[in-house]
């Protein structure tokens, strides 16, 4: 449902590689996942916000949760994609979302963690 909402988003937006429309629904599903397993595995009830902004030179997709924040080391600290190895099963989503769009901002707390992913146009 999520990726029929920002592709509904992203064409009142002149200007978008379509190319980089699926690396924008990448990085939404997988800041949505990361929302949706942290309510999971918190026993959290609450529901996810997904929230969408377009401006005349981007699109900016809000996913926000309640659940426990987690500790994010910021842009320094997180290797790219490739650099996780398999085994360790996990901590590719943030890389990932940092591979694909133009810029991430995580903001994580015990209250909760929100994502912000922006694609410039253009």
């Amino acid at each position: 449902m999520i990726r029929q909402v920002v592709t509904d988003l992203v064409e009142l937006v002149e200007g978008i590689d379509p190319a980089r429309v699926f690396d924008l629904l990448v990085a939404v599903s997988e800041a949505c996942t990361n929302a949706v397993e942290a309510h999971h595995r918190d026993g959290v009830g609450h529901a996810v916000a997904v929230r969408g902004v377009v401006d005349v030179d981007r699109v900016l997709v809000e996913v926000e949760d309640r659940a426990g924040g987690f500790t994010y080391p910021g842009e320094e600290g997180v290797p790219d994609a490739a650099g996780v190895p398999v085994e360790a099963g996990r901590g590719r989503g943030v890389p990932l979302m940092r591979a694909l769009a133009d810029h991430i901002e995580v903001q994580s707390s015990a209250d909760g963690t929100k994502v912000k992913v922006t694609m410039y146009t253009g």
